[in-house]
This record gives C-alpha cells, sequence and structure tokens, in this order.
C-alpha cells in the first residue's frame, strides 16, 4: 500500500468527524481524571462554519485563575465566537467586546484558547482540540511522515497503523459498527507511549465518544467527558454574530487590530453590525434601535452582573468613583480647550491672537483650579454619596446631589460665560469679523469693540 494512500478505515473515521457540521455539546475536562477539577465547557457550531466556545469555569464557576496560587480571581465565563468576519471574545454579562478584525495582521490573541471539542479522540494527546489545529493533527506532526501502512482486522475492529519517518509509529483502532470513530489511538515514539481511549455513544444517531481518557506512559493525565451532544439538526443556527455570544445593541466593540477610536467615532455594536457611536445614539433617537436591557439598567442604577465578586464590585467602584470626580472637576478644561480652538479657526486668528487666546484660557484656567481646589472634598464626597444612591435606585436623591454639585461648580461655569468668551470676542478685528459674519449673517456684528490687543491675563 503507498504511503500516500491512507487506509479506508481511517480515511472513514476522518469523514465521520468531518460529517460533525453544527450542533451543541456540552463537555468537561478533568485534569488527571480527578472529578473536583473538572472545568466545564459548551461549543455550539452553526451550519455554515462559524463556531462559539463558552468558558463556564469549575465547579464553583471559577474561570480564572492566580497562576501562583491557583486560587479563583473571576466568574465571568468566557465567551469566544469565530465567524467570517474575525474572531470576537465577550465576557458574559458585560456591556462590551473585543474584536480581532479577520485578515488584519496576524493571528488572534485567543488562538490558543479556543477549543474545538469535534477533534475529541481523533489524536493520542488532547492537543487536537486547539482549534487551528483539529483533524488536521490527526497524523501528528507536519513535519513528520508515513512511510509505511500496515492494516488487520481483529474482533470486528480494523487496526491501521502508520509507520513514520522519525520511527514513530501510530496505531488507530477504528470501529466499523460505532460510525467508523476510533477507541483507542496509540502514538508510540520507541521510548514513550501516548495513548486516547475513548466510550463511544450515539447522541441522536450520531456516534461521538462519551468519553475519552489520555495517558502517557500508562498515567493517565486527563479525561474529557461529553455531558450532552445535540449534532446536525435541520434547526441549527445557519450562522452565529456576536449577538449570539450575548453581546447586547448598544456595547462597544473594542477592535484589537485596529486604529483606536474615540468619542463619536466609537465602534458600537446594534445588535446586526458595527457602527460609530454617533450613528448609534442617532437610531436610538430616531427609534430605529434601543439599548439591550442590561444597558437599560446599567443607565437606570448602575451596571451589575451576577457573576461579580467582592473584590470586582469594589474595584469597579473605586474606578467609577475616580472616573466621577475627575470628570466634575475637569470637565470644563476639555469644553473649553475646544471652545478656545474652534474660536481660533473661525476668526482664523494669527500667531500673536492665538497666542493671547491661549493665554486668556489658561488664566481662566487657573481662576477655576483654584475654585475646584477649595471645593474639591465636598465635591469628592457629594460625587461618592451620588453614586451610591444611584446603585440604590433613589432617583430623588440622585437628583438632589447632583443639583448641590451643579451648585458647587457654578462660579466656574460662570467664569466660562463672563470671563472667556468675551475676552476672547475681543481679539478679532473687523476685517475678521465682517469675514465670519458674510459666512454666518446670524452673528451679532459690533457686540464688542475691535481691539487691537488683549486684555492682559
Amino acid at each position: 500500500m503507498p504511503p500516500e494512500q491512507r487506509p479506508a478505515p481511517l480515511l472513514a473515521f476522518e469523514q465521520a468527524r468531518k460529517s460533525v457540521i453544527s450542533g451543541r455539546i456540552e463537555w468537561t475536562v478533568l485534569p488527571g481524571g480527578i472529578e473536583d477539577s473538572g472545568l466545564f465547557f459548551v461549543s455550539r457550531y452553526a451550519r455554515n462554519g462559524d463556531l462559539i466556545f463558552e468558558v463556564r469555569g469549575d465547579k464553583d464557576g471559577w474561570t480564572e485563575f492566580d497562576w501562583q496560587t491557583g486560587e479563583g480571581i473571576s466568574r465571568y465565563p468566557h465567551l469566544y465566537l469565530i465567524n467570517r468576519d474575525g474572531v470576537w471574545q465577550h465576557l458574559e454579562s458585560s456591556l462590551s467586546c473585543a474584536w480581532w478584525k479577520r485578515g488584519e495582521g496576524g493571528p488572534s490573541p485567543w488562538d490558543k484558547q479556543i477549543r474545538d471539542v469535534r477533534a475529541l479522540g481523533v489524536y493520542a494527546t488532547s492537543s487536537s482540540l486547539d482549534y487551528t489545529k483539529g483533524l488536521a493533527s490527526m497524523l501528528g506532526r507536519d513535519d513528520d511522515t508515513v512511510v509505511q501502512w500496515s492494516q488487520i482486522e481483529d474482533g470486528g475492529v480494523d487496526i491501521v497503523t502508520g509507520h513514520f519517518a522519525s520511527g514513530v509509529r501510530m496505531t488507530w483502532y477504528i470501529n466499523p459498527e460505532r460510525g467508523w470513530n476510533a477507541e483507542r489511538i496509540e502514538y508510540d515514539t520507541g521510548y514513550g507511549l501516548w495513548e486516547a481511549v475513548s466510550s463511544l455513544k450515539q447522541f441522536a444517531g450520531e456516534w461521538f465518544p462519551d468519553e475519552t481518557r489520555y495517558y502517557q506512559d500508562g498515567k493517565l493525565v486527563e479525561t474529557i467527558i461529553v455531558q450532552s451532544a445535540s449534532l446536525n439538526r435541520s434547526d441549527d443556527p445557519k450562522e452565529f454574530t456576536p449577538s449570539d455570544l450575548g453581546v447586547e445593541p448598544g456595547s462597544s466593540v473594542a477592535a484589537q487590530n485596529l486604529a483606536p477610536q474615540s468619542g463619536k467615532e466609537l465602534r458600537t455594536w446594534n445588535g446586526e453590525g458595527i457602527v460609530s457611536f454617533e450613528k448609534w445614539i442617532e437610531d436610538v433617537q430616531a427609534g430605529r434601535r434601543e439599548w439591550g436591557p442590561r444597558h437599560k439598567r446599567a443607565h437606570e442604577s448602575g451596571f451589575k452582573s451576577p457573576y461579580d465578586t467582592p473584590v470586582d464590585r469594589a474595584r469597579r467602584e473605586l474606578a467609577l468613583r475616580q472616573a466621577n470626580v475627575e470628570y466634575v472637576l475637569g470637565r470644563h478644561v476639555g469644553v473649553w480647550e475646544r471652545y478656545v480652538r474652534d474660536f481660533i479657526t473661525r476668526y482664523k486668528l494669527d500667531d500673536e491672537q492665538t497666542q493671547r487666546a491661549w493665554a486668556i484660557f489658561l488664566h481662566c484656567r487657573r481662576r477655576a483650579d483654584a475654585i475646584l481646589e477649595r471645593e474639591a472634598d465636598n465635591l469628592v464626597a457629594l460625587v461618592s454619596e451620588c453614586l451610591v444612591a444611584r446603585e440604590a435606585g433613589d432617583h430623588e436623591k440622585v437628583e438632589k446631589l447632583s443639583k448641590r454639585i451643579a451648585d458647587l461648580r457654578e462660579p466656574v461655569d460662570r467664569i466660562f460665560e463672563e470671563s472667556l468668551k468675551p475676552r476672547l470676542d475681543r481679539l478679532p478685528t473687523r476685517a475678521q469679523r465682517r469675514r465670519v459674519e458674510a459666512q454666518d449673517p446670524s452673528m451679532d456684528s459690533g457686540a464688542v469693540p475691535e481691539s487691537s490687543s488683549a486684555d492682559k491675563p
């Protein structure tokens, strides 16, 4: 038998696995075969080849562990999707997802974390479950080739052996009565033996391993158990999108291999595709779209997740408090900077006028900073109290506290209206005003007398 011609039982085994196109499989990995160490997973497959891989965690729900102590550090299920658009990752119940666009750069950062259980028991180790390998790993290493095949039949089982150029010998025990699946695979290097031993079961008419045990030199390394499997049903999904991961409309999309965006251009999932945040808000206001349920609850009472640990909540509350304090204390800075830039552009101020404009801005900002520094402790306390009230759903208290925050900030807002704006208005020449007024007749001409020099800050 020529080396390049694989025996018919092996081809039938490969074809049997390739025929598993769509469905849902719930499965557990037991490192060392120890039940208390079990990790739970769910694999979903669409009819077009899309796949979803769910990391559901251990018996206590932990999905991430401290690599030094082994202690659980997070309970958020990790969900991954591979479809025509690329690779997606979503922490279940969160308000965002990450995306690696197909065709942009190299492999995604999640490639080594995604498993394809359809390749269970096709190789002597569980490395075949790496979705980048899958059925391609049936014959072992890419740099090794079979130089001779042998085949015998024993008790109704076809035993196929491949003799490789490296000296490795691989043997498949294939049962035609079990959908041409392998009940055993041996990988013998001459100095070490790896084995996969599978018990096979029909799941709604499809033969598939319900348990595979992996051994190294006779020692159990890992056991993988299939709790349930529904395969190749006519009503299986045609394809998957981030919505099938639970990504809700309004969720931000963090593209890992594209240029970052901010503000109105933030990538946002609208339930059918990616749009800018500006487009999303426009559609919401027009009634064409609406926020997902979790977003609505977060808008009303803050973000909460059933997977939160006390550490998660404390960390998020601290980050939220810091972000809100920074916003309350510094929100005027960005607004004022944009106003000055727009003013300079609109009137086409020369270099000297531009320097004076920024000097006015700096003087006004220093005045505002001095006010906010005096009120910082009060503002921080009010912001913290407001966040607690918001979490508790006390909207009346939130409104009262927001009013007190606004009252403390009122002197800062007055600086903008009573100092920054009028002082900038004295900078343009009559010619500069006339040009702008000609472009926008609604502007009030002559409201501020022309000045050849700016007020000194």
